[in-house]
């Protein structure tokens, strides 16, 4: 019996090799054929470059617009922001210490973040929350060391409160908008 699957394996390595060779054999006799080639101008050549490169600018910017129309499609009520033309700021100086200060109203357009930036001239930390007693808890308000900065989606700083415990440091909110 063991000499029948040796028989058989070598009979298949053989099958395996000559298969390999023809397949070779063959790669190469295609290759040693003499290729056609045509002859062109110079100009012939920036002509047709120049016309495969504007097509493909075409098409990339055919397959972006396909793909932003199928992932909006695809995803109801979500919005691709287009870049803002201008930005905004509001800031706020923690006076007086320890009290939850109201950010003035700043509408954020949908589609933009909030970023919101302690001073690096802070001598203390700010503290971040959505109302007067969660902004002067430190165990429920978000924390900024100086210079420190995070983004959060919402659509009215109005809904931030601030405070902090060292008099005149200062935050600011920024985002994009459309003019």
């Amino acid at each position: 019996m063991p000499e029948n699957k040796d028989k058989a394996l070598a009979v298949a390595l053989g099958l395996a090799a000559l298969g390999g060779f023809l397949l070779t054999k063959k790669s190469t006799s295609a290759s040693s054929e003499t290729p056609v080639l045509e002859e062109e101008t110079s100009e012939e050549t920036e002509t047709s470059e120049e016309t495969e490169t504007s097509e493909e600018t075409e098409t990339e910017t055919s397959e972006k617009s396909k793909t932003t129309a199928e992932f909006t499609r695809l995803n109801p009520g979500y919005t691709v922001a287009r870049n803002g033309d201008s930005w905004q700021t509001v800031g706020v100086q923690i006076n007086p210490i320890n009290t939850g200060l109201s950010v003035p109203a700043m509408v954020i357009p949908d589609g933009f973040s909030l970023l919101i930036v302690a001073s690096p001239n802070n001598s203390a930390n700010i503290l971040i929350g959505y109302n007067k007693s969660v902004v002067v808890d430190v165990t429920r308000a978000l924390t900024l060391q100086p210079g420190q900065s995070f983004t959060m989606a919402i659509k009215n700083t109005s809904l931030i409160y601030v405070s902090g415990t060292s008099f005149n440091d200062s935050v600011v909110f920024a985002s994009e908008k459309y003019s």
